[in-house]
C-alpha cells in the first residue's frame, strides 16, 4: 500500500476520516456562526442562511459534500454509508429542533390559571 493510502491504513479508513472532516468543516462553517443565536426561528434562519452560504461558497467542489456523496453512497452498506447517514439525521434532527422551539412560544412571567 502506498501514498495516502498509506496513511490511513485502507480505503474505507480514508473515506471515514474525510467524512470526519467534512463534518468538522460543515459545523465551522454552519453551525458555529449560529450558536450565539437565539433558539427558534431566529436560529433556523441563521441556519439555513449558513447552509445557502456554505453552499453557494463552493467550501468544496460542486457544492454541499454531502449531497455529492450521499449519491454514491446511499445504495451501499457499511461504515462509510452509516457515517454519512448519521451526519445527515444529525442535521435534520438540528432543522427539527429549531422548528419545534419556534412553534412553542416562551411564556415568560405568566400568571398561572390558578393564582389569578
Amino acid at each position: 500500500m502506498s501514498g495516502v493510502f498509506a496513511l490511513f491504513g485502507s480505503k474505507q479508513e480514508l473515506q471515514l476520516a474525510t467524512v470526519r472532516e467534512a463534518s468538522r468543516i460543515f459545523v465551522a462553517e454552519v453551525l458555529e456562526p449560529v450558536a450565539p443565536a437565539a433558539d427558534g426561528l431566529a436560529r433556523m434562519r441563521g441556519l439555513c442562511e449558513g447552509w445557502l452560504r456554505y453552499s453557494q461558497q463552493r467550501v468544496f467542489p460542486g457544492g454541499c459534500f454531502f449531497h455529492g456523496v450521499m449519491a454514491e453512497f446511499d445504495a451501499r452498506e457499511g461504515a462509510v454509508h452509516d457515517a454519512l447517514v448519521e451526519a445527515q439525521h444529525a442535521w435534520l434532527a438540528e432543522l427539527e429542533r429549531c422548528a419545534e422551539r419556534a412553534r412553542t412560544p416562551i411564556r415568560r412571567n405568566s400568571p398561572s390559571r390558578s393564582s389569578r
